[in-house]
């Protein structure tokens, strides 16, 4: 089971906090202290705690300064490989929330758009649309045209491949038989239905372009819905 995602902020009670401020610590204490052993690394910790004067040093005073002092004779460029300050990584964090902030908007235009669509199928007119509505509209369009057309494509290789495969297996039983057959017939109905259209019945908002017509009960989906 996850462990529950803890909010990062400042604990107001006080208790709370001192005894969520000792538990840390010694969590702290005791990774710092694996780290050190299991990868034969120089480790060293300093926390200065909110109540006492002086901070709690790992693994000791000694020990620490061993540690500092071995930072401070590498060269610059080793020692600001991997550093990091606080304004750096706040901007990191600032763009990654920035960019998330950009996909959710484009997807929930998207999903805009789409209904925005599904009204025009409707009867709804452009009137009242700006430049960059119809451009994304169009481009939503676009996109569902696609996808229809890769479906028709799809619907009308399926009965050839059906009929390649019985021949290369031979004789089928009864049942298997019907079942094909069935299946086929469904096919050809789906074929029928799109050949069968009126090519004069086309809709004024979307440029005269072929568009299957619109259904509630989710016969043709949006390809942004899952």
């Amino acid at each position: 089971m996850a462990r529950k995602k803890i909010k990062l902020a400042l604990i107001a009670n006080v208790t709370a906090r001192n005894n969520t401020f000792n538990k840390r610590k010694k969590g702290i204490m005791k990774k710092m202290s694996e780290l050190s052993t299991l990868c034969g690394v120089k480790a060293c910790g300093i926390i200065y705690g909110t109540n006492g004067a002086q901070p709690e040093v790992w693994p000791s005073l000694l020990g620490a300064r061993e540690v500092l002092n071995f930072f401070k004779s590498l060269p610059q460029m080793a020692k600001s490989k991997k550093m990091e300050n606080h304004a750096e990584y706040l901007s990191q964090r600032i763009g990654k929330v920035r960019d998330q902030l950009r996909r959710l908007q484009k997807e929930n235009r998207k999903k805009e758009m789409t209904m925005l669509m599904y009204e025009c199928l409707k009867g709804k007119d452009l009137y009242d649309l700006t430049m960059l509505d119809i451009t994304d509209l169009t481009n939503v369009i676009d996109e569902n045209m696609k996808a229809i057309n890769y479906r028709i494509e799809v619907l009308e290789q399926t009965p050839t491949q059906i009929g390649t495969s019985t021949t290369m297996a031979g004789a089928m039983s009864i049942e298997n038989n019907k079942a094909v057959q069935v299946d086929m017939n469904g096919l050809q109905a789906q074929a029928w239905f799109v050949q069968g259209m009126n090519p004069n019945e086309r809709m004024s908002c979307f440029d005269n372009k072929f568009v299957l017509p619109y259904l509630d009960n989710g016969a043709f989906t949006a390809p942004f819905f899952p």
